[in-house]
């Protein structure tokens, strides 16, 4: 496994305290990416080097573009773009120009806000703590990850366009279970059921990784789901949508949390049953029977039960089932000849 730093990414026009934030931050056990703000393209280069290194806390001046100039926020600019591209990043706020209405806004944006005129050490004090709930590599006991799972090619499977050699990719499944769960001294990762393979079992069209986490050696296991940003947050507003106090029954998962840390994120649900009363999945059951009578019955209590909230008031619609699958999930786009053969 990669030996890992926590990531902090300092954003200032002055190159002097740049350097001396990186020296600090360095000798305190992070990897550390600095952006000096001199040109007019500053903005979208210091996004493109966020993106990049995908950093686990940001500090960002108030004032990046004219120190003496009061209606020069710039800074809270770049703060509500980057916890909009990646909430669980850390993000700090400072400046020798604060007020109570900037500090108040700046945490309505969940972030933080630090004068400069205080103690380098409390700074310093809250970037470790920031990290601490973004970063794997600050756990005192680190994640238990199965031998077969490669966290880096999870992520360039996953992400397509991400290359192996891609560090910030090597422990970035860690870094999204561990902001899951934060304050949990022991986690370990586990395969799903019947998963074999050097890979974690893929579902959703090989779009998504699924596994079981356990928590300080509790006996209830959760399902971690782990994707990209933009499924994961699609799925949990699908979830609030159509899900969430609208099925029928005690047997379906419930979305406990979810986390969008850039490009990747993942969602923690829960099985309402005890361990022992564990369901089989509709895959396992379908692969162990040819009795269309039996595969039909929980089918026919999905739709006719657990579903029926969405189907009351159901109108015709144009065009077919298929049609309509393959129109939300875009499967012509995946699977082109297998949808439309038949």
């Amino acid at each position: 496994m990669t030996v890992s730093k926590p990531r902090a990414l300092f954003v200032d026009n002055r190159q002097s305290t740049l350097q001396n934030w990186k020296e600090i931050l360095e000798l305190s056990g992070f990897a550390v990416h600095v952006y000096y703000v001199q040109t007019r393209d500053w903005v979208e280069e210091c996004r493109r080097l966020a993106q990049r290194v995908r950093p686990h806390v940001a500090v960002l001046d108030l004032r990046l573009e004219e120190d003496y100039r009061p209606s020069d926020v710039s800074g809270m600019r770049l703060l509500e773009w980057m916890k909009s591209a990646s909430p669980a990043t850390g993000v700090v706020i400072y400046s020798a120009y604060l007020d109570a209405a900037l500090d108040q806004q700046i945490a309505h944006l969940g972030a933080e806000f630090f004068n400069k005129g205080g103690a380098s050490s409390k700074l310093l004090e809250m970037v470790h703590r920031l990290a601490s709930k973004a970063s794997a590599a600050t756990r005192s006991n680190p994640i238990g990850w199965p031998n077969a799972w490669d966290q880096a090619r999870i992520a360039e499977r996953l992400l397509e366009t991400v290359q192996a050699d891609d560090v910030q990719t090597h422990n970035i499944c860690e870094d999204l279970v561990h902001q899951l769960f934060p304050d949990a001294p022991h986690l370990v990762v586990q395969h799903l059921e019947g998963a074999v393979g050097v890979e974690p079992e893929p579902v959703s069209i090989g779009r998504s990784v699924v596994g079981y986490v356990q928590r300080d050696n509790l006996p209830v296991k959760k399902i971690v789901k782990i994707a990209t940003s933009e499924r994961v947050r699609q799925e949990k507003e699908n979830y609030q949508s159509y899900i969430r106090d609208q099925v029928v029954g005690i047997y379906h998962t419930q979305l406990e949390n979810s986390t969008l840390f850039w490009d990747l994120g993942a969602s923690i649900y829960s099985l309402l049953a005890e361990e022992e009363q564990r369901l089989q999945s509709f895959l396992r059951f379908f692969q162990s029977t040819e009795d269309v009578a039996q595969i039909w019955q929980p089918i026919y209590w999905f739709f006719k039960n657990a579903w029926k909230y969405h189907y009351a008031n159901a109108v015709s619609g144009e065009h077919s089932m298929y049609e309509e699958y393959s129109r939300c999930f875009k499967l012509m786009r995946k699977w082109p000849v297998l949808i439309f053969s038949h």
